[in-house]
């Protein structure tokens, strides 16, 4: 048996969780200290491997793991085919050209990514101080969304994933550039709870105790955004939302400590 599971064929709670945040710091340590950004941050692309679970084989009758203690799960991230190299400056490496083409999953992907590339390259034209290109803080907002499509979907009890309801809201995130942007614009404009309905039971504490911290967050910095460009600022940081969308931020609001801070209490 492959000893690894896709992310949605965890069996129990805690191992996904921890998984997550192995995924979630693996990614940053990618990018601070290799450079690189996964750029493609989807279901298909994480793994987890529990000592004693995912490895156990149970195909040969009378033949059982011999590991009976749950031991801690590992997120693993995978098929760094869509990373892109970054220079000492952060910025990519690859032709400026191809700055402006998008890659991802359709329903992960962040907002701005969603924006056409006229949209986009208009908006750097009226306020040149906007990045070009995929960020950091758009493969945090996948993330963000890895979780919401989890909860929709995801039965703990069997590891098993299911189709989403045909009433999921998550469903129109995959319905084209234009209405996926629509939709998720919606989402952060007083959609919330439409989603919430459509979680599994067994994902409620997940949904409080880190998907409403992230949605705040995100809401938060993308609004500020949105102003600092309807103002033409140029002194505001878009790459991270002024601050707002970062590595630490987004850990504090999962109730995790950064590297290099005191423990959360």
């Amino acid at each position: 048996m492959d000893p690894m599971q896709g992310l949605s064929e965890s069996e129990f709670h805690q191992p996904f969780r921890g998984a997550f945040l192995d995924l979630v710091k693996c990614h940053f340590h990618a990018y601070k200290t290799g450079r690189v950004l996964y750029h493609d941050i989807s279901e298909n692309n994480f793994m987890i491997y529990q000592l004693g679970q995912t490895d156990k084989d149970d195909s040969t009758p009378g033949i059982k793991s011999k590991w009976t203690i749950k031991e801690p799960s590992h997120g693993i991230l995978n098929d760094f085919d869509m990373a892109v190299i970054l220079n000492e400056d952060g910025q990519i490496t690859s032709d400026p050209l191809s700055q402006q083409h998008v890659t991802g999953t359709l329903l992960f992907m962040a907002c701005d990514l969603l924006q056409s590339q006229e949209i986009r390259a208009f908006q750097q034209r009226t306020v040149p101080a906007i990045p070009k290109g995929h960020l950091y803080r758009h493969d945090l907002e996948s993330f963000f969304y890895i979780l919401i499509w989890a909860a929709s979907c995801c039965d703990l009890s069997t590891g098993a994933q299911l189709p989403l309801p045909s009433q999921s809201p998550l469903r129109s995130w995959s319905d084209g550039n234009w209405d996926a942007f629509a939709a998720k614009i919606c989402f952060y404009h007083g959609c919330l709870r439409n989603y919430e309905l459509g979680i599994r039971p067994e994902w409620q504490d997940l949904w409080d105790e880190q998907i409403e911290p992230l949605f705040a967050m995100f809401l938060v910095g993308l609004n500020a955004q949105e102003e600092a460009q309807i103002d033409k600022k140029t002194n505001f940081d878009y790459a991270t939302c002024g601050g707002r969308i970062t590595f630490e931020k987004f850990m504090l609001a999962i109730r995790q400590t950064p590297p290099g801070e005191n423990p959360i209490t």
